[in-house]
């Protein structure tokens, strides 16, 4: 795992460059549409999905663009026969970029688990550390907020598997790039049937 760290750490800290600016631009549209929908709850929460949602698939761009610019660089060492193929190699990349997301959303499973039986006014360490954690989901994770307030009401558990799309689309953006392009990859899947 640390040489995966140390061969891929400019692409890690690029996806999480990527995460930043996107939950910055997320956080700006969920804090407009929460004002403009303020008078009227349901808009409000129309907004709000509509702007994450808006959010989530520029991001998804984002992340599909860098891992399959990735995937076609490491075509042609791959057909020259200098690099093995790698399938997986951005599912890990994604992995490493997301664990810091994952383990917010394990804190918060842990920390909600921990609250269970507890009196509601009663003020623990698992309270806090739980709403330390949904502080910070929210700023690193600005883009898919809108979404977990308005649809899954903070869930602890859509708060870890949110990043599941992100992982998803950087692995697919880079095996599309090894065989150069969606439509070649596709092509490639029927030849081998």
């Amino acid at each position: 795992m640390i040489n995966t760290i140390k061969q891929n750490k400019e692409m890690i800290m690029k996806i999480a460059i990527n995460q930043f600016g996107m939950a910055v631009f997320g956080l700006v549209l969920y804090m407009a549409s929460s004002t403009a929908g303020q008078s009227n709850s349901s808009t409000g929460n129309i907004m709000k999905i509509v702007t994450s949602l808006f959010a989530i698939g520029f991001y998804m761009v984002l992340l599909y663009t860098l891992s399959k610019e990735e995937g076609l660089k490491d075509q042609i060492r791959i057909e020259s026969g200098r690099k093995k193929r790698d399938n997986f190699r951005f599912l890990k990349v994604s992995l490493l970029a997301n664990a810091w997301n994952i383990l917010l959303g394990v804190i918060l499973i842990v920390s909600t688990i921990a609250q269970i039986g507890v009196a509601e006014n009663t003020v623990t360490l698992a309270g806090n550390i739980g709403s330390v954690a949904i502080i910070l989901i929210t700023f690193t994770e600005g883009m898919y907020i809108g979404i977990l307030q308005a649809v899954f009401n903070m869930n602890c558990v859509a708060s870890l598997l949110i990043v599941v799309p992100a992982i998803v689309v950087c692995t697919v953006g880079y095996i599309a790039g090894t065989y150069g392009g969606f439509r070649k990859m596709l092509e490639a899947a029927k030849k081998k049937k």
